[in-house]
């Protein structure tokens, strides 16, 4: 009975994990959308409103999952902090440029890509804990 508890928080883990990459990859496409020699340009910058309305209550939500989850089993303090940071610092830019200027764009697209390689070392780290 304890083992199925177990696998049922490390399948939840794996997902909320998971969910923060997909939101993470979003965030750069939404930040790189200003680029007209990408696919998904949009030059009216109204998608930036989707960082601090849907992906920071997104990743805050998960966040708190990740800490009630780490209070009975076992998640590292790293994968239970990194939805707080990356939703502090993907709306960061947006926040502190107040525009949709080049070093904001550029900072946002930085903080996006940095992130995705913590989330994607926190997801190899979760699995080498889980089968190792």
């Amino acid at each position: 009975m304890k083992s199925k508890k177990i696998e049922t928080c490390f399948c939840i883990s794996l997902l909320v994990i998971l969910a923060q990459f997909v939101v993470l990859v979003y965030s750069l496409i939404i930040y790189t959308s200003l680029y007209k020699w990408l696919p998904w340009y949009e030059g009216a910058g109204i998608q930036f409103l989707i960082i601090p309305f849907v992906f920071l209550p997104i990743l805050l939500a998960l966040g708190v999952l990740m800490k009630l989850l780490s209070r009975k089993y076992e998640i590292t303090k790293f994968s239970t902090l990194l939805p707080f940071v990356s939703g502090g610092l993907i709306v960061l830019p947006i926040l502190a440029d107040g525009g949709l200027g080049t070093l904001c764009i550029s900072f946002g697209i930085v903080f996006s890509l940095v992130l995705i390689g913590f989330t994607i070392y926190s997801l190899v780290s979760s699995l080498r804990i889980r089968f190792y």
